[in-house]
Formats: C-alpha cells, sequence, structure tokens
C-alpha cells in the first residue's frame, strides 16, 4: 500500500494470543527489571512465595515467574525450600555454630 493510498487510515494492531488461558502480557504496565525488583525487595522483607504467587503478583505464567526468581537466585541470596522462595538470611537457625 502507497503512502497515498494509506492517508487518512487508522491501522490497530492486534496481538493474538494461542492460550487464551494465558495472561494478558504486562496487564500492570511493569518493566520486567521493575518485576524483579518487586519480588526481590518482597523476599529481602521477609515474604515467602511460591512461584505461583509471583507469577499472580507479576501477571506472569508461572513458567515465567520460575525462570525469573532462577535468574535471581544466580545473583542474590534467595533459594527455593519445599516449593517456597526464601531470601537466606544471617539468622542462626540459618549458620547453625
Amino acid at each position: 500500500m502507497s503512502g497515498a493510498a494509506m492517508a487518512g487510515k487508522v491501522f490497530v494492531v492486534v496481538h493474538r494470543r494461542d492460550n487464551m488461558d494465558d495472561p494478558p502480557r504486562n496487564p500492570d504496565g511493569l518493566t520486567p527489571q521493575e518485576r524483579a525488583g518487586m519480588i526481590s525487595t518482597l523476599l529481602q522483607a521477609g515474604a515467602v512465595l511460591t512461584t505461583a504467587e509471583v507469577a499472580e503478583r507479576c501477571c506472569m505464567t508461572p513458567n515465567g515467574a520460575w525462570r525469573m526468581l532462577t535468574n535471581l537466585a544466580r545473583t542474590l541470596p534467595i533459594y527455593c525450600d519445599a516449593g517456597a522462595w526464601r531470601w537466606l538470611s544471617d539468622s542462626p537457625e540459618v549458620y547453625p555454630e
């Protein structure tokens, strides 16, 4: 279509999702870095979160949440214990003498 033919026309781009059960992409408006920062802050503050809870809070799929958490665990002291993600603390329970 030439520029003259396109003049005055409005185009709408529609993103099709293959699986309508998946949550819509980025409905909360947060960037991936903002989501990672939010979850890191919650874990550091003492929250214990499952992958499903992270997925729900961040409007992500469980697979996306798992990938984000495992990537964070490469550089942050977080770990998954019995299906729940936690921040590794300096408490005596973690480092017994």
